[in-house]
């Protein structure tokens, strides 16, 4: 199979063009040589406070209070508030609980992590295109919300593809897929590649908000330790997971 680095042409049409990655001379984005939590410089408003669990107990202070990595967070459903039952929207929520379409446990250094990915339905109680993708930490009987954020709707359908966690706990690495409808009026699909630590969340190929991938194909593939994924269009891209949870893009020919 032949192999090649996508350069700037051979990614016109996917990461590169759309800004999802960023050679690592130029980018400010952490690299695999620093250590420490990954930091986020992302819009939206911080939450003023965390709902307490009904011990009195705060969610854990390492929850990062960041906003959440696709659009907004739903409101009551940001990070670092607390949830009786993470199947429903808002922890005042009198709705019936939303149907799971996927629940994957972690146990990573910061303790159990839940992803927990759930599909809306219509006013006709139909399956609907929009997503919520949660990540939550199990607290006091209920869940400590790390991110929570939706996907789908004018994007086609999204889905979770695969998911994977570091052996040292460090983190854990998902890649969701946003396949377009007959309805929708997106024309490709596209790829997000997420990770966490059981702090925060970040995107692990690409800066947001331009961290969707415009590719015929991605796959992740683990070897031994270490996480590669293989971006395909005409040529097969393999790229190495670093150290910080952020795959490494090699530099652009000059």
């Amino acid at each position: 199979m032949n192999r090649k680095w996508l350069g700037l042409g051979g990614l016109v049409l996917g990461c590169w063009w759309s800004g999802c990655a960023t050679s690592s001379g130029t980018s400010s984005a952490p690299q695999g040589s620093r250590s420490g939590p990954i930091e986020l410089d992302l819009p939206g408003e911080r939450s003023a406070a965390a709902t307490v669990a009904p011990s009195g107990k705060a969610c854990p202070d390492d929850i990062a209070d960041e906003p959440a990595l696709e659009d907004k967070a739903y409101e009551g459903r940001e990070a670092r508030t607390w949830h009786a039952n993470v199947d429903l929207l808002s922890p005042r929520s009198e709705r019936d609980p939303i149907p799971r379409d996927f629940h994957k446990q972690f146990t990573l250094a910061s303790g159990p992590l839940d992803l927990v990915v759930h599909r809306h339905t219509t006013d006709e109680g139909k399956p609907s295109p929009w997503v919520l993708v949660t990540l939550a930490r199990p607290f006091e009987g209920g869940h400590c919300i790390v991110s929570s954020w939706g996907l789908g709707g004018m994007e086609g359908k999204a889905s979770l593809v695969d998911t994977w966690a570091a052996q040292d706990g460090k983190h854990a690495i998902f890649l969701m897929k946003l396949a377009p409808t007959e309805d929708s009026l997106a024309n490709n699909t596209r790829w997000v590649v997420l990770g966490t630590d059981g702090r925060r969340a970040w995107a692990a190929l690409g800066t947001p908000p331009e961290h969707h991938l415009l590719v015929p194909s991605v796959k992740l593939f683990p070897n031994g330790k270490d996480l590669y994924v293989d971006i395909q269009q005409r040529y097969l891209t393999r790229l190495r997971l670093g150290a910080d949870g952020r795959f490494v893009v090699p530099a652009p020919p000059n």
